[in-house]
């Protein structure tokens, strides 16, 4: 029945007795690693050492790892093991054997390659066992034997005594027992006396090893293994072989900054996917990201997905040459970066071009990405096609904390990169805005914390201290030190006369008879709202005041500016040239009385909140006498405008002149192009050197960044900027900059001295002056609704209430001097941080293990420890605790990136 039922399986092929396995020898006579047959070398090898008293092993210097494991463990205990380490022909390639001793080479190997946290107990132990001689080790060089003498068996082979040895590669061996036929057996002698022979003449290495393993494994202090895991963190050396490729002699050095931006940056981006780098204006954050951007793509050959290396960059238009620069400078060429500009021409070759780089991009980088926040706007919707394995975002510009800003920012750093219970969180907020409009303190917090762990971010007081600590490292081109200056804020008289502060009362009083109909052509709920009666009555009441408000301040804001700029906005560009004889403007705007002649032939829509609507906006005819009488208001203030006299515009050019002799290089701003053009006439008639810089030609904007870039030798020259220079460009050559318009908005402002507020810049204190408007053309308490205007409709899109603050501030109308700006602007960069309350930096938790009031060590015992003992490769340190605990910190390599872990669970 048995030779049967065999005979069945044979036939049905469960069983091959010709196939090559089955022709194979016994396992426990010739030890081999097959995986399939749960056959390993291990499993002999080791059964050999357990049931002996010793055992003398021939072996390379690979093998030190499953020798600490083995013999550091229980099966060592008890045993005298002796060890001869030989060489490894295909770890180093020597051209002769004694260009590397073997000593040296093994001790290099292993302080490469390091040991594992984890094999700390077993280290120790290995260690101890040496010095009470129970392990003996001996060297020798060109020997690459693999011997194994135990009590009852010897084998030679090819399996070293190392995982992939024993376990894991293709090997042969041959194994005798001692005693075979009731003598000891000839195979087993003969063995055992090579194995002794090499033993013998082999040298001396148990103190040596001893030393290796202190510096490979070394118990210390707390605050030691603690400064090493936050160095190894935030500046270990791993990420300096992607860097190596960038450097090359006469290059610019990156600064240490710069060098643990792309450190934190790229482990962020291995273990996100994802990054957000938010460091200020000014701090050197093109060079690094341009460096990051080349090291991920180096990164990615380097672990095999060179194939997935596509990169490019979008940027504003007047950031695309610098970006080039840099490649050119890092002698590397990667994708032509495009413009956002592009973005917003769909219609065009240029945006099919960028789109088809997008959805082909693998590694990608946007600048100035806040510009992207606006959810509908037609180049946030082109950015949203990519399918970036990597993302990159760069700003300076403080996120706002509400959560429509903040679920927009999760979206371009891609919701994919969130773990499973974020991105449930996450579609609940996105699909659910009732709980973004009672701005909920959870949701919100939930919502940074997301964003936390993509983020990059250092204050300009952290790079000072950076500088501060080190400043041979931080030098420009020019050989000077780099650090952000110190600022001086100073006013200066804007010159009007008594007449014209007359007439600009006069220009107020008919401004606040404006009902704002160009703002109140539709008017809709907010998208997903259900609001009962009063809140609708409550909501049109608002929006006509913001309309109301809004004309009010777009007639106080251009009067501010010059008398053309508020014959601009009644009359047009082309009007305003003419009655002020000015050259042809290249931008043409304006002109509100046209506009309203369109609006006034047909009514406004109202659905849904019809019914609330006052008469004037529902009755066509009505609707046409508030269009006329609109218009003629405007008329009225037109005619004033024409009356007040050029003091102001004569005052600010003459200003200008003086601070160019005093600077010799002036930078100054004003929100509207008219007005650069009526002080450049002005300057022009006293012959002074002078030149514009605005929207409406890119080829005077790059002339004029060309112009004030570091190390510049041009001289005694004026340069008047709009604010499409206000944001991603460099004009550190110069140190003064002049506000011809008091900006309602105070981030505005802060945007246009970051030109000049630069790390890497010429001088060590830059000079701002504000305009000292006087009562009748100051700053008025309408700023106040403007300082939130920027975002109104971003906030009634996201579904969120104005505040009944907001409209109380409208009635309080009062100016603000100069001085009351400028504390308020000091304020703002004081409390940059605060603005980005609860989005911190991924690393900030980890700073503060080392920096300041709260750490754990002191910036100074830091500095020392984390240098201490450089070539150790792992620190151990045991304190006491009321429960068991494990934290770990495992060193990046281009496998994987630096990693801490907390067990809580640990069992002894």
């Amino acid at each position: 029945m048995a030779r049967s039922s065999a005979k069945t399986l044979i036939n049905q092929g469960e069983f091959d007795f010709n196939s090559a396995e089955n022709q194979l020898p016994r396992q426990e006579q010739f030890p081999l690693n097959i995986k399939r047959l749960d056959r390993s070398v291990s499993t002999v090898i080791l059964q050999d050492i357990q049931f002996s008293t010793g055992c003398l092993i021939v072996t390379g210097f690979t093998s030190l790892s499953q020798i600490i494991d083995v013999f550091g463990g229980e099966l060592g205990r008890g045993k005298h093991i002796r060890i001869i380490l030989g060489f490894e022909p295909l770890v180093v390639a020597r051209k002769r054997w004694k260009a590397v001793p073997l000593e040296q080479e093994m001790k290099d190997y292993w302080l490469e390659q390091g040991f594992s946290p984890t094999k700390c107990g077993a280290v120790i132990e290995t260690i101890n066992r040496i010095r009470d001689g129970q392990i003996l080790f001996k060297t020798k060089d060109r020997l690459h034997a693999k011997l194994y003498v135990t009590d009852t068996h010897a084998t030679l082979g090819s399996s070293n005594f190392s995982k992939s040895g024993l376990q894991v590669q293709s090997e042969a061996n041959v194994r005798f027992a001692k005693i075979a036929k009731g003598d000891v057996s000839k195979e087993y002698q003969s063995i055992n006396a090579i194995a002794e022979y090499y033993f013998r003449i082999g040298i001396d290495y148990s103190e040596k090893i001893v030393a290796l393993l202190g510096e490979l494994l070394r118990v210390v202090d707390w605050k030691e293994a603690l400064a090493r895991a936050v160095s190894e963190l935030l500046e270990s050396d791993y990420v300096r072989e992607y860097l190596k490729v960038f450097e090359s002699p006469g290059q610019q050095r990156l600064w240490p900054s710069q060098k643990h931006g792309i450190h934190q940056g790229l482990q962020i981006l291995q273990e996100q996917g994802s990054l957000l780098v938010a460091d200020p204006t000014g701090a050197g954050k093109t060079r690094m990201l341009s460096t990051l951007q080349l090291a991920v793509v180096n990164w990615l050959w380097t672990i095999g997905r060179g194939n997935r290396s596509n990169s490019l960059v979008v940027a504003p238009p007047l950031v695309l040459n610098s970006r080039r620069s840099e490649q050119l400078q890092l002698q590397k060429l990667l994708s032509d970066p495009i413009s956002q500009g592009v973005l917003s021409m769909p219609n065009s070759y240029h945006y099919k071009i960028a789109n088809e780089k997008l959805r082909i991009a693998n590694v990608l980088v946007i600048d100035e990405a806040h510009n992207y926040l606006n959810t509908f706007s037609i180049r946030s919707n082109a950015i949203a096609q990519h399918v970036a394995d990597f993302v990159i975002l760069s700003t300076a510009t403080p996120i706002n904390k509400r959560a429509e800003d903040l679920l927009r920012l999760v979206e371009l750093l891609d919701p994919d990169n969130l773990g499973d219970d974020e991105l449930a969180d996450f579609k609940q907020l996105y699909t659910s805005p009732k709980k973004a409009l009672e701005d909920d303190p959870d949701v919100l917090r939930k919502l940074r914390s997301y964003i936390w762990k993509f983020t990059l971010r250092r204050t300009k007081s952290d790079l000072n201290e950076l500088v501060d600590s080190d400043r041979a490292a931080y030098t420009n081109v020019l050989g000077e030190c780099c650090r952000y200056p110190d600022q001086k804020h100073e006013v200066y008289q804007t010159g009007e006369t008594d007449e014209d502060k007359r007439l600009a009362d006069e220009v107020d009083r008919l401004a606040q008879k404006l009902q704002g109909v160009i703002y109140l052509r539709t008017l809709r709920l907010p998208f997903g709202v259900s609001w009962d009666v009063d809140q609708k009555r409550k909501y049109v009441q608002q929006r006509l005041r913001i309309a109301q408000a809004l004309s009010v301040h777009r007639v106080r804001a251009t009067l501010r500016s010059s008398r053309a700029a508020l014959i601009e906005l009644i009359y047009g560009t082309k009007h305003a040239v003419s009655e002020f004889r000015l050259d042809m403007i290249p931008k043409q705007t304006g002109d509100v009385l046209s506009t309203i002649d369109s609006l006034e032939r047909t009514t406004p829509e109202f659905p849904e909140l019809k019914d609330f609507m006052p008469e004037w906006l529902k009755d066509p005819e009505q609707y046409k006498v508030a269009c006329e009488t609109e218009r003629e208001i405007y008329r009225r203030i037109a005619s004033l405008a024409v009356k007040i006299s050029d003091s102001r515009e004569q005052g600010k050019a003459g200003v200008l002149t003086g601070y160019m002799k005093r600077h010799s290089l002036v930078v100054a701003f004003d929100h509207t192009i008219i007005t650069l053009y009526v002080i450049e006439k002005m300057l022009q008639e006293q012959k002074v050197d002078c030149q514009i810089a605005s929207g409406g030609g890119s080829g005077h904007r790059q002339s004029v960044i060309d112009q004030l870039k570091l190390g510049s030798t041009v001289r005694n020259k004026i340069f008047l900027c709009s604010d499409s220079m206000s944001e991603g460009v460099n004009l550190q050559a110069s140190r003064a900059m002049v506000i011809l318009d008091m900006p309602s908005l105070l981030r505005l402002a802060e945007q246009r001295i970051g030109r000049i507020d630069q790390m890497d810049s010429d001088h060590s204190r830059i000079f701002i002056y504000w305009p000292n408007d006087s009562e009748s053309f100051a700053l008025k308490a309408d700023a106040q609704l403007i300082r939130t205007t920027e975002l109104t409709q971003k906030l009634l899109g996201a579904n969120i209430r104005l505040p009944d603050a907001l409209y109380e501030r409208l009635d309080q109308v009062r100016s603000f001097t100069a001085a009351e700006v400028i504390d308020e602007l000091k304020k703002l960069q004081a409390e940059t941080d605060q603005e980005w309350d609860g989005v911190n930096d991924a690393f900030s938790d980890v700073r503060r293990l080392v920096s300041g009031p709260n750490s754990l060590i002191d910036g100074g015992q830091y500095d020392e420890l984390k240098n201490s003992q450089a070539s150790v490769r792992c620190k151990v340190s045991f304190v006491g605790a009321r429960s068991s605990w494990c934290f770990i910190a495992l060193r990046g390599r281009k496998e994987r990136v630096n990693r801490w872990l907390l067990s809580t669970t640990m069992k002894w």
